[in-house]
């Protein structure tokens, strides 16, 4: 028995590491994106599709071919990490009951970043809140086909972490 437990653990961690455990960041290559309240970088294959003006700041981005899409937009009032749990629960339960989402992942935390998969029929939505403080945060999501999972798997945390108060 005691030689079985070793085994059964190094199975588990690379089942865990073959499944991505959700906590994948990529090196994210891009351009800075300066809204009037934070900072975030798009990916080098997007560009600002649109912009907020004046007291609401926020920002859309998408590929050429517009398969690809980000949003982020900024808010006063904060999910804030104590909370990340219930936001998705509630993200959850609107996705799945109201939205027709096929499935929803569990949300993924590091720190103040938060990432919650969502998956349709034929896209996914990685979506994310950054707590950048009391009164600020972003929340977003990062939109792409189904059969680019793989491509796009790290993505929303590493925009998540890009996110900047000004």
């Amino acid at each position: 028995m005691k030689k079985l437990f070793p085994i059964v653990m190094a199975f588990v961690a690379l089942a865990l590491t073959a499944c991505g455990g959700g906590s994948k960041s990529v090196d994210l290559k891009g351009t800075t994106y300066e809204g009037a309240k934070f900072t975030v970088t798009i990916p080098d294959s997007m560009t600002v599709s649109a912009k907020g003006e004046g007291s609401i700041d926020y920002v859309n981005a998408k590929t050429a071919d517009d398969n690809v899409r980000l949003d982020a937009t900024f808010s006063d009032y904060p999910c804030q990490p104590a909370d990340f749990g219930k936001y998705a629960e509630n993200m959850k339960s609107l996705m799945l009951n109201q939205m027709g989402a096929k499935s929803v992942g569990e949300p993924q935390i590091d720190g103040d970043v938060m990432v919650l998969r969502v998956t349709f029929e034929t896209f996914i939505e990685d979506n994310y809140v950054a707590y950048l403080g009391e009164k600020a945060g972003v929340a977003g999501k990062l939109r792409f086909p189904v059969d680019q999972a793989a491509k796009y798997e790290g993505y929303a945390k590493a925009i998540a972490q890009s996110v900047k108060l000004k």
